[in-house]
């Protein structure tokens, strides 16, 4: 196997990893399980309801640094992941930069899935 062929492989692990972490958060967002919108989840870390939250990879580094910081002030797991097109796709919304997960169970599934190609803030 090839340099060229190992890159490749690992491109389509992470792209289908990325489809399988973007459906379950569909999942959890038709369980009601999730808040997107900076001011929203901001608002929902304040209240320590949030249990994970997620920043778009493109979303602007001044909204990333905000909701890090607040995220961990509260000790909540953070990470940057996807696009905001697919993370409001996927939520069956329009381009969301900021979502986050407010039950344990589908936060935990979210974490482990995400620690396989993606860096988690306090984990």
């Amino acid at each position: 196997m090839t340099e060229e062929d190992r890159i490749e492989a690992t491109d389509i692990k992470k792209e289908r990893n990325e489809q399988r972490i973007l459906s379950f958060l569909g999942l959890a967002t038709k369980a009601q399980k999730t808040v997107s919108g900076t001011d929203a989840v901001l608002e929902t870390i304040l209240r320590e309801r949030a249990c994970l939250v997620l920043v778009a990879g493109d979303s602007s580094e001044g909204t990333a640094e905000k909701i890090g910081y607040y995220a961990g002030q509260a000790g909540v797991p953070y990470c940057r992941f996807s696009t905001r097109e697919m993370l409001g796709k996927f939520m069956g919304k329009t381009d969301r930069a900021v979502a986050c997960v407010t039950d344990e169970g589908f936060a935990g599934r979210l974490i482990q899935m995400l620690k396989d190609g993606y860096e988690v803030t306090n984990a």
